[in-house]
C-alpha cells in the first residue's frame, strides 16, 4: 500500500481524533473547537452530524487522503455499522465521476488498496445507475460506494428526479419496513426509491471539490440524505467552511508533489509564444534525457497548448490552427499530438501517456482538461489568444503542478512548471494565472514573473544578528540523543500482566459495553439489539489478527500481543458469545489500546525516572541540536525585530508577538529565535511520551546564557499537557546545567522572568 506524505498523513491524523472525539462526546461541536479553537457552523440543519473540510491544494492527493477517510469513519465514528454500510461519493464533474469509479474499481490502485485494507475483500463501488439496482446484501455485508455527481442528487436535474423515482428493482429494501423517515407519497405511502434506499442508511458522504455543493440549495438536498458524516475535500474551501485540516502549498513542495515555482512568461504575439514553449519543452526533453542516464527515471515533458474556441473561426485560433502552426510552422510531427476537446478525443488512443512507446509530446485543447486529467507529464502550458482576448489560462493551469513519480529532480529546471502566454500587459497574464492558481490552493508568490518581479513559493529566512555555529544538547542516555522507544525495554511483555476480569450478568441478546480498566475488563449490559450472524472468515482468530493490527504499538512484538489478545478472549468466551464481541470488537479495540498505551507510557516514565535517578540521562555532546544556517518559514511575520537571529520569524498569535517585543528590547540579550516545529530545524526535548516537544523561543544571553521559553496562555494553563512540558524543560535544563534555563512563561510571569535573563546568570 502507497505511503502517506507527511501532510496526508497529518490529515488523517487529524481527522481520525476529531472523528473519535465527536463520537466519545456526542458532539461535533466540542471536537472541532478542542482541535481547531474555531467555531463549529452547522451547515445542514443537524448538529450532531459531523461536517469538515480538509483543505489540500491541486496535486495533493485528495481522493487517496479521502480514501482513508472512509476506512476512518467506520473505525472511529460510525462503530454501529460494523464496518459495513453506504458511502456516498460526490464528485462536480462526469470527468471526474468516470475517473474516480476507474481508480477505487481498480485493485492495484492506491485508492482502492487503502480501502481493501480496511475493508479486505468487502466493498463494492458502483455508479449510480448500478446503484439503483443493488440489493440490501450489498449493503448489508460490505462497504458499498456509491460514486455520483452532485447533480445526480438534485430533483431539478433529469438524472436526479430518477434517484427520488419509485423502483421496483429495489423493493426488497422494503420488506418489513412500515414507517420512518422516508420520502413519501401525498397519501402517506413510502416511496421505493433509491434515495429512501440511502436514507435508510444513513451514508457517510464525502464531498470532493466540497466547495461546488456549498450552496445552500446543495446543502440542503445533502442534508435530506440524512447522512451520518460529512467529510468534504478541496483545494478552495469557502468562508463558511469547517475547516479541520489546511495544508500550506508548500509542504506539498516540501514532500516532491508538484512543480513549483511556475516560471511565467508572457509574449504578445500568440505565435511566438508557442514557439517559445515549444523551444522550452524541447529544452526541458534533452535535460530529462541527460538524467535519465544517472537516475533510470523516465521523463518525457509534455506542452499543453489552451486554443481560444473548439470550432474554427478564421478570426480565433481555434485547436486546428494551433495543429497545423506546430507541424507547418514549427516542424512538429503530428502522431506527436493530439487534440482533446469535447468532440475529439485522440488521447484516447493513448491511455498510458507515461509509456516510453507513446508519442505524445503536445496536447491541444479549449477547456477539455480542466479538471479531471492528471499526467505529471505536462510541464509547460501555453496559452494562445489573439490580442485583447480575455485569458482562460487559470482554467487549467492545475494540471502542470503535479512532479513525475512524486520525487524532486536533480536537475532544478525539472522541478519547476512553465505558463506562457500571449497577452498585451504582463499585469493581465500574471492576474490570470494567479486567479488559476487561487482556484488550486496556491498564491502568487508561487509564480516566477520573467519580466524580473520574481516571487517566492516560501520565505528563506537569512540569518541577520550572528553567522556564528551556536548548538544546544539534547537529552541523551549516555551520550546517545534519547528516543521514546529506548524507555521502552525489549523484555517489555504484556504476559503476566495483571488483568482479571470481572463481569456482570450476560444478557445474550442485549449489546455490551467492554472496558479495560487498569485492573479488570469489565462487560456491562447496555441496550437491546439483535445479535449479528457471523459470516465463515468471522472466527476468534480473525478477530485476534484484527486487533492485532489495530490495536498493536511497534514496541511490542506480534506473538507477544497474539498471546495476549488470545487470552484476552479465552476470558471473554468463557461468559460471552463470539457474536458479541464481534459486533463490540470497535469498544474492545479501543478499550485494549488505551490499556497498552497506559502500559507503555507508565514503563516509559517509570523507566525514564530510573534513568534520570542513576544519572544515566545526559546531554548529549556529538549528536547536538545545530542552530540552522538557514530556515524555510511557511507563514513569515512582518513585524521588523532587531535581534531575531534571522530577518524574519515565523507565526506569532497576539501574546506570544508581546513575549518577542519584550525579548526584542532586553538589553542583556544578544540574539533570539522563534523555533519551528520541523524535524529538520527545530530544537526539541524528548521526554517519556512518544512525541517531540518544540519550545517556543530560544534565546542567548550577551554573556553566553541559554533560555529555553515557552508561552502559554490562561486557557492552557494546568492541563495535563503543559504540566508534562513544565517537567520535561526544566529536566531538560537540570541535566545541562549552568548556562542553561528553562521557564514556562504566561501573561501573569512574564514580567519575572524577562527580570531573571536580565539578571542574566552564568
Amino acid at each position: 500500500m502507497l505511503d502517506l506524505k507527511n501532510y496526508q498523513r497529518h490529515c488523517v491524523e487529524e481527522l481520525r481524533e476529531f472523528l473519535k472525539e465527536s463520537r466519545a462526546e456526542g458532539d461535533p461541536d466540542i471536537a472541532f473547537y478542542r482541535r481547531t479553537h474555531e467555531k463549529y457552523r452547522d451547515l445542514h440543519g443537524d448538529p450532531k452530524v459531523p461536517f469538515v473540510c480538509i483543505r489540500v491544494p491541486t496535486g495533493g492527493g485528495k481522493t487517496l487522503i479521502a480514501s482513508h477517510a472512509v476506512a476512518l469513519a467506520f473505525e472511529h465514528y460510525l462503530l454501529e455499522k460494523q464496518e459495513k454500510g453506504l458511502v456516498l461519493w460526490l464528485v462536480p464533474t462526469d470527468t471526474i465521476r468516470s475517473q474516480t469509479l476507474a481508480q477505487l474499481r481498480n485493485r492495484t490502485h492506491p485508492y482502492r488498496e487503502a480501502l481493501d485494507n480496511f475493508f479486505p475483500s468487502r466493498v463494492r463501488v458502483m455508479d449510480i445507475v448500478e446503484a439503483r439496482s443493488m440489493k440490501p446484501s450489498d449493503v448489508s455485508e460490505n462497504i458499498c460506494i456509491i460514486v455520483t455527481t452532485l447533480a445526480s442528487i438534485r430533483r431539478e436535474d433529469t438524472e436526479g428526479l430518477k434517484l427520488y423515482a419509485q423502483n421496483g428493482s429495489l423493493m426488497e429494501h422494503f420488506r418489513g419496513v412500515e414507517d420512518g423517515n422516508f420520502f413519501k407519497t401525498e397519501d402517506g405511502l413510502i416511496i421505493q426509491s433509491l434515495a429512501n434506499v440511502i436514507r435508510m442508511h444513513r451514508p457517510l458522504i464525502i464531498l470532493d471539490e466540497g466547495h461546488n455543493a456549498q450552496t445552500e440549495l446543495s446543502v440542503d438536498v445533502i442534508g435530506n440524505l440524512l447522512p451520518s458524516c460529512i467529510v468534504e475535500f478541496t483545494a478552495t474551501p469557502l468562508q463558511n467552511s469547517n475547516i479541520l485540516v489546511s495544508i500550506p502549498a508548500i509542504q506539498l513542495k516540501q514532500e516532491e508533489m508538484v512543480k513549483i515555482p511556475i516560471h511565467l512568461e508572457n509574449i504578445t504575439q500568440w505565435q511566438e509564444a508557442v514557439r517559445r514553449a515549444k523551444e522550452k519543452r524541447d529544452e526541458l526533453e534533452q535535460i530529462a534525457k541527460r538524467s535519465e542516464k544517472e537516475t533510470k527515471e523516465y521523463i518525457r515533458p509534455l506542452l499543453l497548448l489552451q486554443a481560444e474556441i473548439e470550432q474554427e473561426k478564421e478570426d480565433k485560433v481555434h485547436v486546428h490552427r494551433l495543429v497545423d502552426f506546430l507541424v507547418e510552422e514549427l516542424g512538429v510531427l503530428r502522431q506527436e499530438i493530439g487534440i482533446k476537446t469535447g468532440k475529439e478525443d485522440e488521447l484516447s488512443a493513448h491511455p498510458d501517456l507515461l509509456s516510453r512507446k507513446c508519442p505524445i509530446r503536445y496536447v491541444v485543447t479549449c477547456n477539455a482538461l480542466k479538471e479531471g486529467w492528471d499526467c505529471s507529464f505536462a510541464y509547460a502550458l501555453v496559452s494562445a489568444s489573439n490580442m485583447g482576448t480575455r485569458l482562460s489560462v487559470e482554467q487549467i493551469i492545475g494540471r502542470v503542478l503535479r512532479l513525475p513519480y512524486a520525487k524532486r529532480k536533480q536537475q532544478e529546471m525539472l522541478n519547476r512548471s512553465y505558463v506562457f502566454t500571449s497577452s498585451r500587459r504582463f499585469d493581465d497574464a500574471a492576474k490570470a494565472v494567479v486567479e488559476g492558481l487561487t482556484q488550486n490552493g496556491y498564491s502568487k508568490h508561487d509564480v516566477i514573473r520573467s519580466d524580473s518581479q520574481e516571487q517566492r513559493t516560501d520565505y528563506d529566512a537569512m540569518r541577520t544578528v550572528s553567522n556564528a555555529e551556536f548548538n544546544l544538547p539534547l537529552l541523551a542516555i549516555e551520550g546517545q540523543p534519547l528516543d521514546y522507544y529506548d524507555l521502552i525495554p525489549e523484555t517489555f511483555s504484556l504476559q503476566g500482566k495483571d488483568v482479571p476480569l470481572s463481569f456482570l450478568e450476560e444478557i445474550e441478546n442485549q449489546t455490551t459495553l467492554i472496558d479495560v480498566q487498569e485492573d479488570a475488563v469489565t462487560v456491562e449490559a447496555q441496550q437491546r439489539l439483535k445479535l449479528m450472524l457471523l459470516s465463515e472468515d468471522e472466527t476468534k482468530e480473525s478477530l485476534i489478527r484484527w486487533l492485532s493490527r489495530t490495536v498493536r504499538d511497534q514496541a511490542i512484538a506480534i506473538d507477544d500481543m497474539n498471546i495476549f489478545l488470545d487470552g484476552i478472549l479465552e476470558m471473554l468466551l468463557k461468559k460471552h458469545s463470539l457474536e458479541t464481541l464481534f459486533s463490540q470488537k470497535f469498544s474492545l479495540r479501543d478499550s485494549l489500546r488505551k490499556f497498552i498505551e497506559t502500559l507503555l507510557s507508565k514503563q516509559a516514565e517509570q523507566t525514564f525516572q530510573m534513568l534520570l535517578e542513576r544519572k544515566k540521562i545526559t546531554p548529549s555532546k556529538k549528536d547536538v541540536w545545530h542552530m540552522p544556517s538557514e530556515m524555510t518559514l511557511l507563514h513569515p511575520q512582518q513585524e521588523p525585530f532587531k535581534k531575531h537571529l534571522f530577518d524574519r520569524c515565523d507565526d506569532l498569535n497576539g501574546e506570544e508577538m508581546l513575549l518577542a517585543k519584550q525579548i526584542d528590547n532586553c538589553d542583556e540579550v544578544e540574539w533570539w529565535l522563534r523555533n519551528v516545529v520541523q524535524d529538520s530545524d527545530g530544537f526539541f526535548i524528548q521526554g517519556f511520551r512518544p512525541s517531540r516537544f518544540y519550545p517556543d523561543f530560544i534565546v542567548r544571553t550577551k554573556k553566553g546564557a541559554w533560555w529555553v521559553l515557552e508561552y502559554k496562555g490562561a486557557d492552557r494553563l494546568g492541563s495535563i499537557d503543559t504540566t508534562y512540558k513544565e517537567q520535561i524543560g526544566q529536566i531538560w535544563a537540570s541535566v545541562c546545567g549552568k548556562g542553561h534555563d528553562f521557564r514556562l512563561v504566561t501573561a501573569e510571569n512574564m514580567a519575572n522572568v524577562l527580570a531573571d535573563i536580565r539578571s542574566n546568570f552564568i
